[in-house]
């Protein structure tokens, strides 16, 4: 009886040292406790990745275990991320010519290693990812530490007959071999037979030919048998064409380490690009992460909003029952408009959105009636009021609120000072607090730029969030997806460089409210902005340290340094966003950062971009 289990890969060469060493452990922790023979898959498939009518086929990585002993405890206790399965995708064979296999769909070749380098790096598989098609690692624990012995004392007398002659590489061989030696018999370390087995698959023999000659130079401890090629693949006997065995302890194991996987590959996620490490798809689902959030950074030009269009587009094809509320660009209409002025080529066509544009007339968006709870409608109140919190008339206000039913009602209660400052200070709001909700369906675009007076845009704008909001929280739709996505959301995280604090104080509870409990309604917050300092501090600042994804394009050398603060950016990951040109960014996940591209379709461009050619 074999198990087969799928794991998740890490993204471990962007792991900070003490993480990596974490990671390593855990795998020599897993390797450690078998009992039994055991074999690590790393396999290519193939993703067909719809995007509109297109089907694009785009390969990927998969990570799997074959253990004939159950090692469910074991793998739960780590923080490898699994499932159990029913089977491992292989190759059918369909005929062995000398040295390559035929399969239906092109040509095959195995290699194994005959021996190991002195010094192997961890994560050193990573290497051939991109020629090979099947990298596959045995496993045996033994019991038979005279292999050591033997190794140590043939080697001994080496170095001894050699003398001063001897290569300091053989001294240090020398010394790891004695220690092997004392870890095994004191216990410290177990002993294992492996056996590594790398196949290369061509769609013809010249690409087969290319990819045996790239796989040799990365890995010149390979060789690929004549006429046996099906009994190195399949274990077929006889069994001396199974390929060779060697021998390696716990520590020895660690460079092996197979599940070292720089891809973004989500089940139910959607095509986003081209990863740049792997040259695989980016199919990203933010409700894989811990948390739904998302916060993009990028300079105008390089792609922001295109990215968001694109994403909420393929979003609403793959899933006719998400929720989708957006705030469109405080600058000018980007997602109600296409790139042609018209509503006809508009994302908000595209995906089925309502459009609400504020720039005359009345609407429902009554305080009384949006917010939760009266103290919440009275404070906003008091802040376009601009009455001063803590005063006479603060008290008064929240009073009245307690018994008021609308803005109208509120009014009507007052007298004296309070009541001529509402009537002053509300009058450019009046217009839209007619006194009736207002209905949203399940996705909506909001086209606040029409609203000519800052200060009256951002507190519309915080109207229709707390609408939002509440709407979202309701228990009828709590198992469908939800998005909140706001591009240029300056009125919700922006602070008054004098004072320090947000220009719209109710931001300081409201945002960070969503950040932290959004997963709970199942609602992906995603925030897009130019301005690095949106996120440096105040509610910005909560939102990016609640967001599990971080999508970060070009950036110029004074918002970079606050980035690397709060990111952690390597050299290289920097330098990469400095220069980066239109579409190219790093996603960054609690699972690592992966550099990509932004693949967009000429369809996708003509209707989105705000760049016509």
């Amino acid at each position: 009886m074999v198990d087969f289990y799928e794991l998740k890969p890490v993204n471990f060469f962007n792991l900070r040292e003490e993480e990596q060493q974490a990671v390593i452990s855990d795998f020599v922790r897993l390797v450690n406790s078998l009992t039994a023979p055991a074999s690590f898959f790393i396999t290519t498939a193939i993703n067909e990745v719809p995007v509109r009518d297109l089907i694009i086929r785009q390969p990927y990585k998969r990570y799997f275990i074959a253990s004939e002993e159950n090692i469910d405890s074991v793998l739960a206790s780590s923080d490898f991320r699994f499932v159990k399965v029913s089977e491992i995708p292989r190759l059918e064979i369909k005929g062995v010519v000398r040295n390559f296999m035929i399969l239906k769909d092109g040509f095959a070749r195995s290699f194994n290693a005959y021996a190991l380098p002195k010094v192997l790096p961890y994560g050193f598989l990573t290497r051939v990812y991109d020629v090979s098609h099947e990298i596959r690692l045995d496993i045996q624990p033994t019991s038979n530490a005279r292999i050591i012995e033997k190794q140590y004392h043939s080697l001994n007398e080496k170095v001894k007959m050699l003398g001063d002659r001897a290569d300091p590489s053989l001294q240090l061989y020398l010394q790891s071999l004695e220690k092997a030696r004392y870890n095994i018999a004191s216990g410290l370390e177990k002993l294992f037979k492996i056996r590594l087995v790398i196949t290369v698959k061509g769609a013809n023999m010249k690409e087969l030919h290319d990819k045996s000659i790239e796989l040799l130079k990365a890995m010149d401890f390979l060789e690929g048998p004549n006429y046996v090629q099906d009994a190195l693949y399949y274990l077929k006997p006889p069994s001396w064409a199974q390929g060779r065995w060697l021998y390696v302890t716990s520590s020895g194991i660690a460079p092996f380490f197979p599940f070292a996987g720089m891809d973004l590959i989500d089940p139910e996620g959607v095509f986003l690009g081209t990863n740049l490490f792997t040259g695989n798809a980016v199919i990203f689902d933010v409700f894989e992460r811990e948390n739904y959030n998302v916060s993009i950074l990028g300079l105008t030009g390089y792609g922001k909003s295109l990215l968001l269009k694109v994403w909420l587009s393929r979003l609403a094809q793959k899933d006719d029952r998400a929720i989708m509320y957006i705030f469109d660009s405080i600058v000018k209409p980007e997602y109600a408009l296409g790139s042609d002025g018209t509503f006809e080529t508009s994302l908000a066509k595209d995906i089925g959105a309502q459009v609400f544009r504020f720039e005359e007339g009345e609407f429902p968006l009554d305080p009384f009636l949006v917010f939760e709870s009266k103290r919440d409608a009275g404070e906003f109140i008091r802040t376009i009021a601009k009455i001063e919190e803590g005063s006479e008339e603060a008290i008064e206000l929240f009073a009245l609120s307690k018994e008021a039913k609308t803005v109208r009602d509120l009014i009507s209660k007052a007298d004296g000072n309070l009541r001529k400052r509402l009537e002053t200070e509300l009058e450019p709001f009046m217009r839209f607090f007619t006194g009736k909700e207002l209905e949203l369906y399940d996705r909506a675009v909001f086209v606040l730029s029409d609203i000519p007076s800052n200060f009256v845009r951002d507190g519309v704008a915080f109207l229709l969030l707390a609408l939002v909001w509440s709407t979202v929280k309701q228990e009828k739709i709590r198992s469908r997806r939800k998005f909140i996505v706001v591009d240029e959301g300056w009125a919700f995280v922006e602070t008054n460089p004098r004072t320090g604090k947000p220009f719209f104080p109710m931001a300081v509870e409201y945002i960070p409210e969503i950040a932290r409990t959004g997963r709970h309604y199942g609602v992906s917050f995603i925030l897009a902005s130019q301005l690095v300092s949106d996120f440096a501090n105040g509610p910005g600042r909560i939102l990016i340290e609640n967001s599990a994804t971080k999508i970060i394009l070009r950036q110029d050398s004074a918002s970079l340094e606050k980035l690397n603060t709060m990111l952690n950016l390597s050299e290289d990951e920097s330098k990469f966003i400095l220069s980066s040109k239109p579409g190219y960014g790093i996603i960054s996940t609690p699972e690592g950062k992966v550099p990509f591209y932004n693949y967009v379709l000429e369809e996708e461009l003509a209707r989105y971009t705000t760049k016509p050619r």
